[in-house]
């Protein structure tokens, strides 16, 4: 009997590829949002010392120098901030956007090979049944020719 051949191979291989492809793109993106949140995090805490240290300078009689550039430096930070949360909330949508892709595609991915699976087992069956058949019509071979003879 010949071998098994599933016609949508190819297409089972490609949808595959895609997927392999859309999973690596999840975990960039994946990676990046933890960096970007990390980052976050600290300007975060940065601003936080240096609020709590300009707090205490006021009250313990800081020049006007210190207080203004203290001000600037805790301006950058909250620009900053509000720039790692903006690109954040991007990374994030852009995350949420490539696990939807990896999703549907490994659903794809998926029913081909179940399909290819029933495929195999259907050509299985038939490999069995026609060994079955093979196998009586030598056992009634073998009886009948003794008997000729």
């Amino acid at each position: 009997m010949k071998k098994f051949h599933f016609s949508l191979d190819s297409v089972l291989r490609f949808k595959e590829q895609v997927l392999d492809s859309l999973k690596n793109e999840h975990a960039r993106t994946l990676a990046r949002v933890s960096k970007t949140e990390q980052e976050l995090k600290e300007l975060k805490d940065r601003h936080w010392e240096n609020a709590t240290r300009f707090n205490e300078n006021k009250k313990n009689g800081a020049t006007i120098m210190e207080m203004r550039s203290t001000e600037a430096y805790l301006q950058v930070l909250d620009r900053r901030i509000e720039m790692a949360a903006k690109e954040l909330e991007i990374l994030k949508a852009q995350e949420q956007e490539k696990r939807r892709l990896v999703i549907e595609a490994n659903k794809e991915t998926a029913s081909i090979g179940r399909l290819r699976e029933k495929k195999l087992e259907q050509y299985l069956k038939e490999v069995r049944k026609k060994e079955e058949i093979f196998m009586e019509e030598f056992v009634s071979n073998a009886r009948l020719k003794p008997a000729q003879g």
